[in-house]
């Protein structure tokens, strides 16, 4: 299927592409490696997370990283997890996160985030708001991601996102509030078991020579199944807020 352009006009076709596009093993592995060794972050776990996580990778489960979202490089550092850390290898070459459409703008750069598994995502700041048509493309937008997501988990693959929706302008030491879409997406998965959510916190931190050097906390994943979606959005804050103040103290 030819890539579709990505305009919010042209959501149908965007996410009936995304829904089925695969990255290529050999592409995407190159990809994520070359991420890691430039951006490098350092990684902690909480107490015993680092092990849960590569066993419920080991037996076939899927996960969804949650993380709070402070700079325009946060998908890059993300992406730079798989190849530097054993414990998320399996992620790499079959995880996606939504993106904003900005980034497939570029013919170049869009090959690339699609070897990276990014899908694109509007959001309220991408639309005039005061247009009413722009609004209710919106609307349909967002629920065709959504259902996009979930087709995507329901085929076995995993998940990044950011549960807040768009970049932390204002206070990066504290998480805004989440969207309920995460929830959406994770109680509505049916084909495999319910992905084990995985919390995670980024911090930016000035170095030698004044290099800023990304640090990252990974939580513990969730242990039980949610049952609705608002589960998900109530168990989620404390555990980013905690991996974020440990991502600052790292």
């Amino acid at each position: 299927m030819p890539r579709p352009s990505i305009e919010l006009s042209n959501y149908p076709e965007v996410y009936d592409f995304y829904r089925n596009h695969k990255q290529g093993p050999i592409s995407s592995h190159m990809l994520l490696g070359a991420i890691g060794l430039i951006f490098q972050p350092k990684v902690g776990y909480s107490e015993g997370a680092e092990d849960r996580i590569a066993s419920l990778l080991d037996s076939g489960r899927t996960i969804v990283l949650a993380s709070n979202h402070t700079k325009l490089t946060d998908p890059c550092v993300i992406a730079a997890l798989p190849a530097r850390e054993q414990a998320l290898s399996k992620l790499s070459g079959n995880a996606f996160i939504p993106s904003k459409p900005s980034v497939f703008n570029n013919p170049i750069v869009r090959r690339l985030v699609d070897e990276l598994g990014a899908v694109p995502t509007w959001r309220v700041e991408d639309i005039d708001s005061t247009v009413t048509d722009q609004t209710l493309l919106l609307k349909g937008a967002t629920k065709a991601l959504i259902m996009t997501c979930v087709a995507k988990l329901n085929s076995g693959e995993h998940m990044a996102i950011f549960p807040e929706g768009t970049r932390n302008k204002g206070d990066p030491y504290r998480v805004q509030e989440l969207n309920r879409g995460v929830g959406l997406m994770i109680c509505q998965v049916s084909q495999v078991e319910q992905p084990a959510v995985v919390p995670m916190g980024i911090h930016y931190k000035e170095g030698k020579l004044g290099l800023v050097t990304p640090s990252v906390w990974i939580g513990e994943p969730s242990e039980e199944p949610f049952d609705r979606s608002r589960e998900v959005v109530n168990w989620l804050p404390d555990q980013l807020q905690a991996c974020v103040d440990h991502a600052v103290a790292l």
